[in-house]
């Protein structure tokens, strides 16, 4: 991933996140949250790859 693809990533996300804010009226429409949060559903741990030649 480039820096410039990680800054439109973080742009979409927190763009994202306060159109989800207004949507469902948590906060005013325009008015910035103050607060936000991510959550992620916990994935299992992957194996490691066999490094045996």
């Amino acid at each position: 991933m480039t820096q410039s693809d990680a800054v439109r990533l973080a742009v979409e996300f927190l763009a994202h996140g306060w159109q989800s804010a207004w949507d469902d009226g948590a906060v005013p429409d325009g008015t910035r949250p103050h607060l936000m949060r991510m959550s992620v559903q916990k994935q299992p741990p992957q194996k490691a790859p066999d490094q045996r030649v």
